[in-house]
C-alpha cells in the first residue's frame, strides 16, 4: 500500500470517527429515563477505555514507555478531572438542554483553547487566534442567546446550558495540562485510554453514593431497554470512535484533523433535527457558521501564512540561499 493510500485510509478513519462523535449527544439524550448521567457516564468510559486498552498497551510498548508511580497519580487526577467533573456535568446538560446546542458548545473548545494555553503555558497570543476567540465567543453566545429572550425556555434547560459551559471551558483548561505534563509523553491514544479507566474507578464511590441516596440501583438498570444504545455509546462511540480518530491522525496533518472536527457542530444539529425532532433555528445556524469560521482563523490561516511567506521567500532567493541567510540572520 503507497504513502498516499495510508494517508486516504487515516482520513477516512478520521472521518468516520467524528461522524460517530456526531451522533453521541443525540444517543446519550434518550438515556436519560434509564440511566442517570453520573451512572451512564462511568459505564461509558469503563468499557470504552477497556476497548481501547490492547491499542494503547502496543503503542507503549513501542514507545518503550514506563509507569512510575508520579505518573500513575497523574493518570488518576486527570481521569477524575476528566470523567467524575468534566464528562458528567456535560452528561447532565445534554440531559437537561438540547442534543445540538450541547455539541455546539462542546465542540467550541479549540477556540478557547488558546486563551488557556496563553495564561497557563505562556503561548504568544497571535492576531489570528485574538480574531478566532472573539468570532467562536460571538458565535457561541449567538448560539445560546434565545435562551435569554424566549420565555418558553425552561430553567432547566437554562441550567443545562451553563453545565455544558461550565464542562467545556474546564475540559480546555484539562486539555492544556493534560498535553503539558501527559500527553507529550505517553501520547494521546494512551492517555485517553488510562484517564477513562482511572477516571471511571474514582466515579465509582459517587455512583455508589448516588445509588444509595436515591434508593435506585444503579448497576442493575434496565439494561435491555437501552442495550443497543449502550453499547453503542460506550464501545463504539467511546472505544472505538477514539482508536481510529487518533491511529488516523498519526497519519495526516494535525491541522486537516482540526478541520475535519469541525463538522461535529453541524452534523450533531443534523441528527438531532432528525432523530430528536429539535428544532434548529437561525441563531444555531449563526452560531456553528461563526464557530467554524473562528476554528479556521485561529488554526488554518496562521499555516496559509507560512506557506505564502514561503513561497516569497523561494521566489526571491531561487538558488536556494534563503537558508543561509536565514542562519544567519
Amino acid at each position: 500500500m503507497t504513502s498516499t493510500d495510508n494517508k486516504k485510509k487515516a482520513l477516512l478513519m478520521v472521518i468516520i470517527a467524528i461522524i460517530i462523535f456526531s451522533t453521541f449527544e443525540v444517543v446519550s439524550k434518550t438515556m436519560g429515563d434509564v440511566l442517570s448521567g453520573t451512572a451512564l457516564t462511568f459505564y461509558r468510559f469503563l468499557i470504552g477505555g477497556l476497548v481501547l486498552l490492547p491499542f494503547s498497551i502496543r503503542d507503549l510498548k513501542n514507545r518503550q514507555f514506563h509507569f512510575t508511580p508520579k505518573i500513575v497519580l497523574a493518570l488518576f487526577f486527570f481521569g477524575f478531572v476528566l470523567v467524575a467533573a468534566i464528562m458528567t456535568l456535560a452528561q447532565y446538560g445534554i440531559y437537561y438542554s438540547d442534543a445540538s446546542i450541547c455539541a455546539v458548545i462542546f465542540s467550541s473548545n479549540p477556540i478557547f483553547v488558546t486563551i488557556f494555553a496563553v495564561i497557563i503555558l505562556k503561548e504568544s497570543l497571535t492576531k489570528y487566534k485574538s480574531y478566532g476567540l472573539i468570532i467562536g465567543s460571538a458565535g457561541l453566545f449567538i448560539c445560546v442567546l434565545h435562551f435569554f429572550v424566549d420565555g418558553n425556555i425552561t430553567s432547566t434547560f437554562g441550567l443545562g446550558v451553563l453545565l455544558q459551559i461550565l464542562s467545556m471551558l474546564m475540559f480546555c483548561i484539562y486539555t492544556v495540562l493534560n498535553s503539558k505534563y501527559l500527553v507529550s509523553r505517553m501520547g494521546a491514544l494512551s492517555v485517553t485510554t488510562f484517564t477513562s479507566i482511572f477516571g471511571a474507578i474514582t466515579l465509582f464511590p459517587i455512583v455508589f453514593a448516588q445509588s444509595f441516596a436515591t434508593d435506585t440501583n444503579l448497576f442493575t438498570f434496565d439494561v435491555l431497554s437501552v442495550l443497543p444504545k449502550f453499547l453503542y455509546i460506550s464501545i463504539i462511540g467511546t472505544g472505538l470512535a477514539y482508536a481510529m480518530y487518533f491511529s488516523g491522525l498519526s497519519k495526516i496533518e494535525t491541522s486537516t484533523g482540526s478541520m475535519i472536527f469541525m463538522a461535529k457542530p453541524p452534523l450533531a444539529s443534523i441528527f438531532a433535527a432528525i432523530f430528536l425532532n429539535e428544532t434548529i433555528g437561525i441563531n444555531i445556524i449563526i452560531g456553528i457558521v461563526l464557530i467554524i469560521a473562528a476554528m479556521i482563523i485561529a488554526t488554518k490561516l496562521p499555516t496559509i501564512q507560512k506557506g505564502h511567506e514561503y513561497e516569497k521567500t523561494r521566489d526571491y532567493y531561487p538558488t536556494g540561499e534563503s537558508e543561509t541567510a536565514e542562519g544567519h540572520s
